[in-house]
């Protein structure tokens, strides 16, 4: 979201790039420290996004959707696209590296 003039640049001066939107609905970080450090007790990390591929549309962009194992052909048809593409992949929410232990389990 705070890329939003960004996309509307790239449509208006044709730069051709593309841009992948990992989602997990959240403010990922955040959430995941809420659920190991708090027991479980979320609050406030959790987000209501847009369809990102749509909303790439609307500024006149090519917004696709592609399951994690899909991006790779989703980046191929980018890369085909005469236009700014915004690529929605929707992942869960993931553990941060710095939360994630260094010793044995």
């Amino acid at each position: 979201m705070y890329a939003c003039a960004e996309l509307a640049t790239a449509v208006r001066y044709g730069i051709n790039l593309i841009t992948v939107v990992f989602t997990d609905n959240a403010y990922g970080s955040t959430k995941s420290d809420q659920q190991v450090r708090f027991q479980g007790r979320v609050i406030g990390t959790e987000l209501n996004n847009p369809d990102f591929a749509k909303f790439a549309e609307l500024f006149g962009a090519k917004g696709l959707k592609a399951e994690p194992e899909q991006l790779g052909n989703a980046l191929a048809a980018g890369l085909k696209a005469n236009q700014p593409v915004v690529i929605e992949v929707p992942i869960p929410t993931l553990t941060p590296p710095f939360q994630i232990s260094s010793e044995p389990a």
